[in-house]
């Protein structure tokens, strides 16, 4: 049986509940691609959203490279994603190990439980955010051999 649809934003389709479906990351794949073409994603960060969302158990949902001199005062960097992995796994697999590899540590993980589901909010520092999330891209590819050579 499917699980039930909430309507959120501009009537996008979430999975209730806090996985994400692979119905709705075909649907968040396509949306990113829109607004590429739009030219609303920064276009310095495409290359990394495109590496991360290479990996079938995640997808990103939101972006910014940041774009003022005081993060403070500005946009701080950041990627949003939501995770095909229970909350556990994604915890013990992704942020875990990602916040551990950065030391000391200079990123902020937010988990945000909202009306349809968990987002993952990774804040980044304006001036090392490529550094940071080569590092994050590395983590997905250890998760992602961890299922590769478990299957």
């Amino acid at each position: 049986m499917e699980k039930p649809k909430v309507q959120a934003g501009e009537g996008e389709p979430y999975t209730q509940g806090n996985i994400c479906s692979i119905k709705e990351r075909i649907y968040r794949l396509q949306h990113l691609e829109q607004e590429i073409k739009r030219g609303w994603v920064d276009k310095e960060i495409i290359p990394y959203l495109e590496r991360i969302n290479f990996f079938t158990f995640l997808v990103t949902t939101q972006s910014c490279c940041g774009h003022d001199e005081d993060p403070q005062e500005g946009r701080k960097a950041h990627i949003d994603f939501r995770s095909l992995l229970s909350e556990a796994e994604t915890i013990d697999k992704i942020i875990r190990p990602f916040v551990m590899k950065r030391n000391p540590p200079d990123v902020t993980i937010e988990i945000m439980v909202e009306p349809y589901g968990i987002r993952y909010i990774v804040w980044l520092m304006n001036d090392r955010w490529k550094e940071q999330l080569e590092d994050f891209i590395n983590i997905l590819k250890n998760v992602h051999n961890i299922y590769v050579d478990n299957n």
